[in-house]
């Protein structure tokens, strides 16, 4: 088909105008920073840009997304697009008062961006459900902390919120509980047996149930987090000005759904999936996410897919609530692979999911086998699972056993890792097969009475991550510029230069 003149001007002026918006933006002008961007060919967008070459309409579209401009409205400036079917340009013109007051803050404009992109923290949640509750707020008092962990490359790996009853406050009775649990609705958590109030600290147990009823509607999104501070329990002690006490404690670098920002862009886009948990990789698949732009999908019992989009709704029963999170999951790749559509994500995957026996078990391999997304997976020390073993102990008095739990995670581990080989002898893996890479393994026992994570573990963490951007950048870039030109603001891309001089990082064993 060939196109006149003015039609290939009308195509340049529309890019132009996009490549103008783009760069107001401080987001990528050039030629081969936009085909970087958008997974392009350098020459290929040169052309586009020029009109020498008319532009399919998912270039268009996926430019005009990266300008911040509607693509609705492009199409109709190009001609693709009736004028009368484009949303009018002032519907997407601010009005001057509201001009004025982005320019007022655009000294915080990161820090707006951050809190409107990124869900808030369980702990925050809850801290402001509870002061907005009148009584409540004059009930309880509330502080938040947060622990640092690593030595090398420190990361804030909890936030902590403490809820203590004022001077003068007495745990509320049952019966008054109960009423007002069901004055709150389904959402209120659900008051405990009476049988389980009556052994050990009972006033503990009626405090924690107010709390859960104040708080617990604003936690229905907030991705995995836990209540510290049982009695007979003692991990998070350090953490706390009483104890026994209430602690809503989140690691929120890998317990937070985070949506695509200005994500880099490989040749095919598929999705990594990370096999991991705090003691091996965790933080490794949330700190890879951050520096690559991408979302970050923590499977979990809340998560849904819901037009197309993997979302997190009302958390499920936990054992099956993250069955069925990876199933929707791995359902969501297999057609976004077949579509060929691109999905700049790292998905991380708890192995509690591979642990099921039976049929559930089968199934949940079987997902993992079959998935179109590049896997990572770090296989952890014996005495990295010692650790934690022992760290679940100090947590709480009614929990699975650590050494129950050990030979469940043995067993899923086990599974795991002869889906892995059997993925490694499969001709249909994506170019670059999978990553696996054996956690090195600490010199001693690691210290589980401290609520910090070892540094030990933190440290080889984020060597790990910056690992998997180097493979990536081998199998996923082919020749392009490197990916390390385009880190965003990141806790790896502001620990680059010690990173790149890192002999650890080289010493990881892959196998």
């Amino acid at each position: 088909m060939t196109y006149s003149r003015e039609e290939r001007e009308r195509v340049r002026t529309a890019l132009e105008g996009c490549r103008a918006a783009s760069v107001a933006q401080g987001r990528p002008g050039g030629d081969s920073a936009l085909a970087n961007a958008l997974g392009y060919k350098a020459e290929t967008v040169r052309k586009y840009m020029l009109g020498e070459r008319m532009p399919p309409p998912r270039f268009v579209r996926a430019l005009a997304e990266l300008a911040g401009v509607s693509p609705a409205r492009v199409f109709a400036d190009i001609g693709w697009l009736p004028r009368g079917e484009a949303p009018s340009p002032a519907a997407y013109e601010p009005p001057p008062e509201l001009v004025a007051a982005l320019s007022a803050i655009s000294g915080i404009e990161a820090y707006v961006r951050g809190f409107t992109q990124a869900r808030l923290p369980a702990p925050l949640r809850a801290a402001a459900a509870l002061c907005g509750d009148r009584r409540a707020a004059a009930r309880f008092r509330v502080g938040l902390s947060h622990l640092v962990s690593g030595r090398e490359y420190p990361v804030s790996t909890a936030l902590v919120g403490e809820f203590r009853l004022t001077a003068g406050a007495e745990a509320l009775p049952w019966r008054e509980l109960a009423e007002r649990a069901l004055r709150a609705g389904p959402s209120a958590a659900r008051l405990p047996d009476g049988t389980a109030v009556d052994d050990g600290d009972g006033e503990h147990a009626r405090i924690r149930a107010e709390l859960g009823i104040v708080v617990s509607e604003s936690l229905r999104a907030a991705g995995e987090f836990s209540w510290q501070g049982e009695p007979g329990t003692s991990l998070w002690a350090p953490a706390a000005a009483e104890w026994p006490g209430h602690l809503l404690v989140q690691n929120c670098l890998v317990d937070l759904h985070r949506q695509a920002a200005y994500p880099w862009r490989g040749v095919d886009q598929r999705p990594l999936v990370v096999v991991g948990a705090v003691w091996s990789a965790a933080l490794t698949a949330a700190l890879v996410a951050d520096a690559l732009g991408w979302e970050y999908v923590p499977v979990s019992s809340a998560t849904e897919v819901d037009g197309g989009r993997v979302v997190q709704g009302d958390p499920l029963d936990r054992r099956s609530g993250r069955l069925r999170g990876w199933a929707v999951t791995a359902r969501h790749i297999a057609e976004r692979v077949r579509l060929q559509e691109n999905w700049p994500a790292v998905v991380l995957v708890k192995p509690y999911v591979f642990a099921e026996e039976g049929h559930y078990g089968h199934v949940m391999a079987d997902l993992l086998r079959e998935t179109g997304a590049r896997v990572v997976y770090v296989r952890p020390s014996h005495r990295h699972l010692d650790w934690w073993a022992a760290r679940r102990d100090l947590t709480s008095v009614r929990g699975t056993p650590g050494d129950v739990w050990r030979a469940g995670i043995d067993r899923a581990l086990e599974r795991v890792e002869g889906v892995l080989h059997a993925r490694r002898d499969s001709r249909g893996l994506p170019v670059g097969g999978d990553l696996l890479l054996t956690l090195p393994d600490p010199p001693r026992a690691l210290p589980a009475a401290d609520p910090r994570l070892p540094a030990h573990l933190v440290d080889h963490q984020v060597r790990c991550a910056w690992r998997i951007l180097e493979w990536l950048d081998e199998i996923a870039n082919r020749g392009r510029p490197s990916l390390f030109g385009e880190l965003r603001p990141s806790h790896l891309a502001d620990h680059a230069s010690r990173l790149r001089a890192d002999r650890a990082v080289r010493s990881l064993r892959t196998w």
